[in-house]
């Protein structure tokens, strides 16, 4: 897609006496030096412009040719990859000199990366540079605004990109040292002292960037100040029938540009800022080499791919049987086919994931796989016109975004969806997901839909879709391939470490023979056989293997409870059962060590270390690699947390309540919210409180939004009995919105130095109100504090509807209220 707007605030870069890029172009030339001819014509290959997919292709890539037993290596350079993406589409829009300098920054790192992938050692090297480039990349979407209008800051972002392309050169030099036996520990001396070398060039690049971006800062508001003053000027000359002058219509030029791209910025943003393609990276990292490549040559595949068989791939299988991995494994391939093809196609997918909440909402999804579609280039007026008529209503009518999304599909000859986690939603969800899909399908031919989901919730499947065809994720050699690597990767890692080598066969055979087609299983019951420190305690282990998910999770909890500080790694199993998404180590710590009304933080209560915390779950909690989030190992174990009602007393406690659960974390969000370390940044103002008929309440609460009816049915049985309804625009007009007023944030720059120092506060400022579902004024402990809270504004706690101010008679906050069963606020309102 290209870009339908000009800036002539950025033509001014390209073609200049001393082009901002002029060092990353020498250090593209450097590299191209180090190359042999045949690495050369590999470069020209490899050089392209990348888009929103390359990082994803290209890491599927990167897989598909590391063939060795170790798991995909590609999720540690993401980040940093993605970063570098960014930029190439920036600078290739805005500044470059060369036309094909984006093109061969990302060609010069995908050629170093495939040549050193050749070697585990290698490869394991490269991983470490990349997660230092990853720490040290500039954010791009905090150069992005003003990177356009300050050549200081393109300057030092291409200053900072050329020294990355300088290290690939140090890189690409070293690969063609002769690695001999007796040189080997004096050239990795030199390699790792020149590599510190050109980490210093890097971070000081780094540094440069940072003041680049704080100078554009000010030489932004400092245009912003001039404009007003030249537009209060000119206003003068206007009134005397004088032009504007030609300066002032220069600054008028470029601050439309600049509110233009800041509009499409911002649109892009409110329709979707759901990360959509981390959980695929996710259960990309959980594949195994080898396994899975059965998929693409059955039958079925190919014909629902070519079309000649039913629009909807159904995947369906047990739990843990691999479903979430052949769905990653799918957008892969896909992804990859399209690039070799260079076919008329768009691959979207969405996974939906039992511990982040609003993935679980079919408006999310749907908003996803527009915003896949669309790109700031791509949006012209007719586009911004309809995602602001769309952004008006909080982006929340399913039915218009079904049909926004119908208008989208059509641009495409084909258009792939992979939605994984069917049977992660509510029955509702599912329901209300599958309506709009199946609509979908029937307005493009060319539509291909796969779902994945475990076989309990074929029957909704059934009910949207008339024809299919099935596909299951399990097959017998590949539960051999996934033993037999798995287990060799533990000998080679040394956590497993056995006697006599005829018992390998013996663990092998065993868990081969148990699994049951179930990965999961044979993942903890690895986990068992680890523990064990005499090839008899293995034996004895093995004849004793747990027979299902059940007994492994009993067996775990009783050695957890065994442990010191169990009551903690209960604390922590909680909060990651109740956190609405996956909650970063910093953030579960600093949780950990709030207790419900303390008004003071005391590091003396902080956990020292989380990450031994951790380590005593027992792998019911893991540490994703790439996010740092903290997630279940699997949804079964929070199933089994949340409904397991026949746990033995001695472990009780860990039985998780989700109703006091949600409790408990709202009373804790409304305490940290109150500290005493942020009353300085805390600015509350009164507001004129309006007398509400609970009868309005329900009227509105249940007003059409579109052709639908937002049910609400546990709100309104607390409503249940009030008195006649009246008419909305009646209501519109004697509460006018205007005429309320608004609850601004008093200092930004200073919430965010809190959010860096205060880890757990941008958790407890966006979800304190979901969490407090269930308050009631007699119960709980914060109520006084959450109602203020709640009626006068709150400096750090953000509301989940358009408006900062609660205004009674909000027909959103309303229907917000009713679709989330938040009876508490619905009682507020009706007292207030």
């Amino acid at each position: 897609m290209s870009s339908t707007t000009g800036s002539t605030a950025l033509v001014k870069g390209k073609g200049s006496a001393s082009p901002v890029d002029s060092k990353l172009t020498l250090a593209i030339a450097d590299f191209k030096k180090t190359l042999t001819a045949d690495q050369q014509k590999e470069l020209e290959k490899l050089k392209q412009v990348p888009d929103a997919d390359s990082v994803l292709i290209f890491t599927a890539e990167l897989d598909s040719r590391v063939q060795t037993t170790r798991k995909s290596v590609a999720g540690k350079l993401y980040p940093a990859l993605a970063s570098i993406r960014d930029f190439c589409a920036i600078v290739d829009t805005f500044v470059s000199s060369n036309p094909e300098i984006a093109a061969l920054v990302w060609g010069s790192l995908r050629l170093t990366i495939f040549m050193f992938a050749a070697s585990a050692s290698q490869i394991t090297a490269l991983t470490d540079l990349f997660e230092f480039f990853k720490d040290a990349s500039p954010r791009f979407a905090e150069y992005q605004a003003l990177f356009p209008e300050s050549t200081k800051l393109q300057e030092a972002v291409c200053d900072f990109h050329a020294s990355i392309i300088n290290c690939c050169s140090y890189l690409v030099k070293s690969i063609k040292l002769p690695w001999h036996a007796h040189l080997k520990q004096i050239l990795w001396e030199t390699f790792t002292q020149e590599i510190s070398s050109h980490k210093n060039e890097i971070q000081q690049r780094s540094g440069l960037v940072r003041y680049a971006l704080e100078i554009a800062k000010m030489q932004a508001d400092r245009k912003e100040q001039q404009f007003q003053a030249e537009e209060r000027k000119n206003s003068k000359l206007f009134r005397k029938a004088v032009g504007a002058s030609v300066d002032f219509q220069r600054m008028q030029l470029e601050k439309t540009e600049r509110l233009n791209r800041a509009q499409r910025q911002s649109l892009l943003e409110s329709l979707s800022s759901h990360d959509h393609s981390l959980p695929s990276r996710q259960n990309r990292n959980k594949w195994q080499p080898g396994t899975l490549e059965w998929v693409f040559k059955l039958q079925t595949f190919n014909d629902w791919m070519s079309g000649s068989a039913s629009p909807l791939l159904w995947c369906s299988g047990k739990i843990g049987s691999g479903k979430s991995i052949l769905s990653a494994k799918v957008v892969d391939h896909l992804l990859r086919l399209k690039q070799r093809q260079s076919s008329d196609a768009l691959v979207t997918f969405f996974f939906m994931r039992f511990d982040h909440v609003t993935s679980l909402d079919p408006e999310t999804v749907l908003r996803s796989l527009i915003r896949q579609t669309l790109d700031e280039a791509s949006l012209d007026d007719d586009l911004v016109t309809q995602l602001e008529n769309l952004r008006i209503d909080g982006f929340s009518d399913q039915e218009r975004l079904r049909a926004f999304l119908e208008q989208r599909v059509k641009r495409w000859n084909s258009f792939y969806i992979v939605i994984d986690g069917l049977d992660e939603c509510s029955k509702s969800q599912r329901k209300s997901l599958l309506t709009a899909l199946s609509k979908l399908s029937a307005c493009h031919e060319g539509l291909r839909l796969l779902l994945a989901g475990r076989e309990s919730v074929s029957g909704s499947k059934q009910a949207a879709f008339a024809q299919m065809s099935p596909i299951s994720p399990y097959k017998e050699e590949d539960m051999s391939k996934f033993v037999h690597t798995s287990v060799q990767a533990r000998l080679d890692d040394r956590d497993l470490v056995v006697g006599e080598e005829d018992l390998i066969d013996v663990i092998k055979t065993a868990l081969i023979e148990g699994a049951d087609s179930m990965f999961i299983w044979v993942v903890f019951q690895i986990e068992e056989i680890c523990l064990q420190v005499r090839d008899e305690d293995i034996r004895t282990t093995i004849k004793d293997l747990p027979r299902d998910l059940r007994e492994i999770l009993l067996r775990i909890l009783h050695r957890i409870s065994s442990q010191d500080r169990a009551n903690v790694i209960r604390d922590a199993l909680a909060w990651a059962a109740v956190a609405k998404e996956p909650l970063t180590k910093e953030q579960l710590r600093d949780a950990l060590s709030i207790e419900i009304g303390q008004e003071s933080l005391h590091s003396q209560k902080n956990i020292n270390d989380i990450d031994g915390i951790i380590l005593r779950c027992e792998n019911l909690l893991q540490v994703d690699a790439e996010s740092g989030i903290i997630q279940f190992a699997h949804s079964s174990i929070l199933r089994f947390l949340q409904e397991e009602e026949d746990l033995p007393t001695s472990l009780a406690c860990y039985h998780i309540d989700m109703t006091d659960e949600e409790h408990r974390a709202g009373e804790i969000c409304v305490t940290y919210l109150n500290l005493n370390d942020f009353k300085t940044t805390l600015a509350r103002r009164k507001k004129p409180s309006e007398h509400v008929s609970p009868g309005l309440l329900a009227q509105v609460a249940l007003t059409p939004v579109g052709t639908q009816l937002v049910p609400g049915a546990r709100v309104m049985q607390k409503l249940g009995g009030l008195g006649k309804t009246q008419n909305p625009a009646k209501m519109a007009a004697v509460y006018p919105i205007e005429s309320l007023a608004t609850f601004g944030r008093a200092d930004a720059d200073a919430s965010e130095s809190l959010q860096e120092r205060y880890p757990f506060l941008q958790c407890a400022s966006r979800w304190w109100i979901p969490h407090s579902r269930d308050f009631d004024k007699n119960k709980s402990r914060t109520w006084q504090t959450w109602y203020q809270m709640l009626t006068q504004g709150h400096e750090l706690a953000d509301m989940p509807w358009n408006s900062r101010n609660f205004q009674p008679l909000d027909v959103e906050i309303l229907r917000w209220c009713a679709k989330h069963d938040h009876v508490a606020i619905i009682q507020c309102i009706g007292a207030h």
